[in-house]
Order: structure tokens, then C-alpha cells, then sequence
């Protein structure tokens, strides 16, 4: 059923203009992560408090799922990019 006109204009899209293969494409990029705001994250020797969700952008075609504080024993250093089975964490300070 297609959108009332001003919904549509509001929303800038329009029902019958959407192309699947365009939006499909655009979507590609992102990611997501099953870890919330203020959940701890254990890998490997680390142990990281999630302080945000994104997708971050991190250099040329690079994203960042989430930021994390390190708070284990080991600390990782403010600015690592680890690559987690929630994705990919940038460590912040």
C-alpha cells in the first residue's frame, strides 16, 4: 500500500520509486552488533565495557561497530581496532 503523498515528501521517498538493488547497496556497508551500551565484553585477555554503538567511520572504507572502554587487567590501548565476534570495537580512553 503505498504512502500517503505528505509522508512521502516528509520522508523524501516515495514507494513506487524504490529500487531493492539501490537500497540493497546502500545498506551493505552497515553493520550491527548483538552488544548493548554498558555490557562487558570478554576476548581473549580483554575485558571491554561497550560505552557506544555505531556504525563509526574509521579511515577510507573502514567502519567501527562499537567503542569500548578497556577495564580488565590487561589493558588494550586507547585506539585499538580489535576484531570481535560483535564486531569491530575501537578502544577509547
Amino acid at each position: 500500500m503505498p504512502l500517503p503523498v505528505d509522508v512521502e515528501l516528509l520522508a523524501d521517498v516515495s514507494m513506487n520509486a524504490l529500487d531493492a538493488t539501490r537500497q540493497r547497496d546502500q545498506m551493505s556497508g552497515r553493520s550491527r552488533t548483538s552488544a548493548f551500551t554498558g555490557s562487558r565484553i570478554r576476548m581473549r585477555d580483554h575485558e571491554l565495557l561497550v560505552v557506544e554503538i555505531g556504525p563509526f567511520g574509521q579511515g577510507p572504507g573502514r567502519t567501527v561497530t562499537f567503542r569500548a572502554q578497556s577495564v580488565g587487567a590487561v589493558v588494550a590501548p586507547a585506539g585499538a581496532i580489535l576484531d570481535t565476534r560483535w564486531g569491530i570495537c575501537e578502544v577509547v580512553a
